[in-house]
């Protein structure tokens, strides 16, 4: 799928398509779509329970939430290109090896102090957002999510050797896009191949804000790719 050109909607109205590469500004809009107490979908459905963490060791987490299987998920961001990858990965192993040694009492700190609400329970929070009971322990597995901005090549061959060595990273490459009007849309792919055939995970499409026509049409776009 094409990143840049025009968008032709619908009712006929035409959109012109930019890629944004303001590493600053993806990322301040990238905080302002994670919300207390609502599902954050760009990688995989969490409910984040604390954003912008520094662990002990210096690795920044963007978001840290709880999946539908109760897993812990810590977010980071690789916007910066200048920055080495393995850096990028060492600070995504510290942040895991921190994630491994929290317990749900901690985690329920955390989100308290995120969703600025002292005494709501964890639990309850979490089966109304996932409208499921909750697991016997929730945060008893760790994983680390890494949205990025390098080629797709690149990430797929990393991918490749952290599930080689059964590390639970996962690896997404980022565009956002906007409109003249200012509708911005995130689209996300999983760097992951089909092992039989070598296809690509299709992209997946995430919207924060206003742009419904907007994001139906860009899913149109891709299913209509050959």
């Amino acid at each position: 799928m094409s990143v840049g050109g025009v968008l032709t909607l619908p009712d006929g109205t035409v959109k012109n398509l930019r890629l944004v590469g303001d590493a600053e500004w993806v990322e301040g809009w990238l905080r302002r779509s994670v919300s207390p107490c609502a599902l954050w979908s760009l990688t995989t459905p969490l409910l984040p329970i604390a954003e912008g963490l520094t662990t002990p060791v210096g690795a920044p987490i963007f978001v840290m939430g709880l999946e539908g299987d109760g897993s812990l998920a810590v977010v980071l961001l690789d916007l910066h290109l200048e920055r080495p990858f393995c850096q990028v990965l060492g600070e995504g192993l510290a942040a895991l090896q921190w994630a491994e040694q929290l317990d749900e009492r901690q985690l329920e700190t955390f989100a308290r102090t995120f969703w600025r609400d002292r005494h709501i329970s964890l639990r309850s929070a979490y089966e109304r957002a996932f409208s499921s009971p909750s697991p016997p322990t929730l945060g008893i597995t760790s994983k680390v999510q890494i949205l990025s901005w390098r080629s797709w090549d690149i990430l797929a061959e990393m991918q490749q050797f952290l599930q080689q060595r059964q590390l639970p990273f996962w690896l997404f490459r980022l565009w956002v896009l906007q409109t003249p009007e200012g509708e911005a849309v995130a689209l996300t792919e999983l760097a992951i191949s089909s092992p039989a055939a070598g296809a690509r995970v299709p992209l997946s499409f995430q919207r924060f804000g206003s742009g419904d026509l907007f994001l139906r049409s860009l899913q149109g776009s891709e299913e209509g790719r050959p």
